[in-house]
């Protein structure tokens, strides 16, 4: 079995994996608004591999629009209904969570990262709802600010 090799460019690299698989891959707006990781050929793969290669005439070339796109990266949200994501005085849309307060008391809520999604939700007090409503901080750092860690089980899993 042949090893790893990856060249890297700037806002993009090319890939041949250990069983002889090439990827290209391409960062958000190098290209477009959206960056890929695409399936490519061997004969695509040594033609990237030189230092002055430019994706644009890669892409031109061996017409890679073409390709198979195995991931997405950074596709934009699209919201088909953009009330549902409008803060209130008792509902705010963080960087990855949602703090709410209702007659039940204050909730944290995220969705997972692990395959299949789903989402988890615990009671916070007013202190880190408020925190939460008026930071700039992203779901985990929220978690480890207040060493809420130990509520991050699956346990709080919302069915």
């Amino acid at each position: 079995m042949s090893s790893k090799e990856e060249y890297n460019h700037i806002g993009w690299r090319i890939i041949k994996t250990k069983n002889d698989k090439y990827a290209l891959e391409y960062e958000r707006d190098v290209l477009g608004e959206e960056g890929a990781l695409i399936s490519i050929s061997e004969e695509v793969f040594h033609a990237a591999k030189e230092p002055n290669c430019d994706l644009t005439d890669l892409f031109r070339k061996y017409n890679l629009d073409n390709c198979k796109v195995l991931i997405r990266i950074g596709k934009p949200v699209n919201l088909a209904n953009p009330k549902a994501r409008k803060n209130t005085h008792n509902k705010f849309y963080g960087r990855g969570y949602i703090v709410e307060k209702t007659d039940k008391g204050f909730f944290l809520n995220y969705q997972l990262d692990r395959h299949g999604g789903g989402m988890r939700e615990f009671e916070i007090n007013e202190r880190i709802y408020l925190f939460a409503r008026n930071s700039n901080l992203s779901t985990s750092d929220i978690l480890k600010k207040f060493d809420l860690y130990k509520y991050d089980i699956p346990e709080n899993d919302i069915k």
